[in-house]
């Protein structure tokens, strides 16, 4: 797993949030991971986690950056993903994917309201955390096993992603 911290520009995320913010105020979201997610993503997870499409000038913009320390790939999705109360993702590795990202986006988040991103290091075998701060890019490009623990119902906030796959 790699990690990188304040990865993007402030104009940059500003984009990024003028956008999310439109997304969240249309009708542009999918059914959700309750719905969506193959069984095997949900095991010990009741709560939803919507996706919808970055769009195609945010996407432009976003992977001229990440060229510099993605892989190289044929085809890429990357879109937003709202993590409500009770959502999670259970150990999976991407192995289908050439590499899966996550770009943090929340301006704070606190240790409690769970999200928390868990990896197991393919050599060690070893467990790592990390906790989801703003402006954080994780990259998983050696198809780590990892997960997300369920965001509690307490959370005061909503648990905003960015998701990158590629092929």
């Amino acid at each position: 797993m790699k990690i990188y911290k304040n990865f993007f520009s402030t104009e940059l995320l500003y984009s990024v949030e003028k956008d999310l913010n439109r997304n969240l105020n249309e009708n542009t979201w999918n059914a959700g991971s309750l719905l969506i997610w193959n069984s095997g993503l949900k095991h010990g997870v009741t709560g939803n986690c919507l996706s919808s499409l970055v769009s195609e000038n945010v996407k432009t913009k976003l992977c001229e950056k990440l060229l510099t320390v993605f892989p190289k790939y044929e085809n890429i999705s990357v879109m937003y993903q709202i993590w409500h109360p009770h959502s999670g993702i259970s150990m999976h590795d991407d192995g289908s994917y050439k590499f899966g990202a996550t770009i943090y986006l929340n301006d704070d988040w606190d240790i409690n309201w769970g999200g928390l991103f868990i990896w197991e290091d393919n050599l060690t075998k070893k467990l790592n955390v990390l906790f989801p701060s703003k402006n954080t890019l994780v990259l998983n490009d050696k198809s780590e096993r990892h997960m997300v623990t369920t965001v509690s119902p307490l959370a005061q906030k909503i648990r905003k992603t960015i998701q990158i796959f590629a092929k």
